[in-house]
């Protein structure tokens, strides 16, 4: 969905989710292994479309990992309930590895023109630069971002030593 601004601060938190066991990274390759652009990346699945390539039509599905993290989840999702009228979610926590990129690119489809792409940030430090349309930002712990990933060309890149977390969210109300 269209949003009135590249990148939106939603709100503050003070919960920052902690990931449970560094294997689980490891859990599912898919998205690196399908996507050019997240060759750099690791995924954690929680709940994700069950065919990564189907964008119309897609069935969402919980991956074995929600398990591990069905509580923190809740917490945002309580907190985004504010926000939004959550009819449905995904939620994938993602890892941008040090010195990584995601470069500039669209997002489309119906699974993400109906949907708010929502970025929590839980691990980053201030070598991490966001470019979403011609705003380039630093985004920080402790806020919650909703971003334009349909109608601005966007991308990140990671220039540091150290990993980048952050959850997820596409929402449908």
């Amino acid at each position: 969905m269209k949003i009135d601004t590249p990148i939106k601060t939603i709100c503050k938190t003070d919960y920052i989710l902690q990931i449970e066991n560094v294997n689980h990274w490891k859990e599912n390759i898919s998205r690196q292994q399908e996507y050019e652009q997240h060759k750099y990346t690791e995924t954690i699945f929680l709940r994700f479309r069950k065919d990564l390539n189907v964008f119309l039509n897609f069935t969402l599905i919980d991956y074995p990992l929600m398990n591990a993290y069905k509580e923190p989840i809740k917490v945002y999702l309580n907190m985004l309930k504010q926000f939004y009228k959550i009819k449905d979610y995904s939620v994938i926590i993602a890892n941008l590895k040090p010195n990584g990129i995601i470069p500039l690119h669209y997002d489309y489809g119906s699974y993400f023109e109906s949907s708010h792409r929502i970025h929590i940030p839980i691990k980053t430090n201030e070598n991490v630069l966001f470019n979403c349309g011609n705003v380039v930002s630093n985004l920080k712990t402790g806020f919650v971002y909703e971003i334009d990933n349909v109608g601005s060309l966007h991308g990140v890149e990671n220039k540091s030593n150290e990993d980048r977390y952050h959850i997820i969210f596409d929402i449908w109300d």
